[in-house]
């Protein structure tokens, strides 16, 4: 467990469900469901969630695949964006891949969010390419990509 601040960093836990689904709500106009979340725990993955007194306050959850890992969901409370949340999940967020083998990270954002294209801009991403009507409401997705620099051993 790790901290910032008041804020804890710790493994999903499905007693965090609910604040989970809070924050995606939210954050997103096409909210993912529990079953969606249940879908991609499923699959190998690495689930980390920002608590601050047990509340949750934002997480990011990435699916693995071989040496690829793909971002499926990361969010911040509204009322702690700003304040290094959403990069500190993302550093944790990479130590967890490298630690597993993990050598390149994906993820897909809108192309009107500026703000988070700018925090993945900050922690080393690189625009791939767009995805046309990527969203359920027909907005394109910039596709992102960052090498994860294995570690020494």
């Amino acid at each position: 467990m790790e901290e910032l601040g008041s804020i804890r960093f710790v493994d999903f836990e499905k007693a965090h469900f609910d604040g989970i689904l809070e924050v995606e709500r939210e954050s997103f106009p096409d909210p993912f469901t529990r079953e969606t979340f249940e879908q991609f725990l499923k699959e190998e993955n690495v689930f980390i969630v920002a608590l601050e007194k047990e509340k949750v306050v934002g997480y990011i959850l990435a699916t693995i695949f071989q040496e690829k890992a793909e971002v499926v969901s990361v969010a911040v409370k509204n009322c702690k964006r700003g304040m290094g949340v959403g990069y500190n999940l993302f550093k944790r967020l990479e130590q967890r891949l490298k630690e597993l083998g993990v050598r390149k990270l994906f993820l897909e954002v809108r192309v009107s969010n500026k703000a988070a294209q700018k925090l993945y801009a900050k922690l080393g991403f690189k625009q791939v390419s767009t995805i046309k009507s990527y969203y359920a409401d027909g907005e394109d997705a910039l596709l992102m990509s960052k090498e994860l620099m294995p570690l020494p051993l």
